[in-house]
């Protein structure tokens, strides 16, 4: 009897030390879902690459939209098109409208961490094909993964962009 005595407070005793021990969480979850929320233009050319303005002299200001794609090439088929802005352009853009941006109603997911991705911006045209203004380099979630930042700021010449990023375990 002395035994099972001893053996039940040998337990509970093992089991009270056991109980009192730190838990091992880890502070910060691991990130499942990398999204854009909102896509900001604080600069961009007013002029093209021949000193032009974007449109006519009848109506020389651009009318801003964004793509992000998973190519530098300008006419890429839709299958490369992540984002497509066009229908939501800002009309005859000049210095005091910026910055630009485009809030998403349902933030975009990157699915592909490692896949580079770009941001092409265009001047829309009613009649002729729309003007390409500037690529806003290239990013790649992959690379700011760890830092987890609000945002990031991609610069191309006159053109600036910034990606801001929405992160879930």
């Amino acid at each position: 009897m002395k035994n099972a005595i001893r053996l039940i407070l040998i337990g509970i005793i093992l089991f009270t030390i056991g109980s009192c021990e730190e838990d091992n969480i880890d502070p910060t979850p691991e990130v499942q879902h990398v999204m854009i929320d909102k896509i900001d233009i604080p600069y961009i050319p007013f002029q093209n690459e021949d000193g032009d303005d974007w449109d006519s002299a009848f109506d020389p200001k651009p009318d801003v939209y964004i793509k992000i794609t998973k190519d530098t090439a300008v006419n890429l088929p839709d299958s490369l098109v992540l984002l497509d802005k066009r229908s939501a352009n800002y009309s005859e853009v000049s210095q005091g409208d910026l910055p630009l941006s485009w809030s998403l109603v349902n933030p975009y997911e990157v699915k592909d961490w490692n896949m580079p991705f770009y941001v092409q911006v265009f001047d829309r045209d009613a009649v002729t094909e729309d003007d390409f203004m500037g690529l806003a380099g290239s990013f790649r979630i992959d690379n700011i993964i760890d830092d987890q930042p609000e945002s990031t700021t991609i610069t191309s010449g006159e053109l600036q962009v910034e990606i801001f990023w929405i992160y879930e375990e």
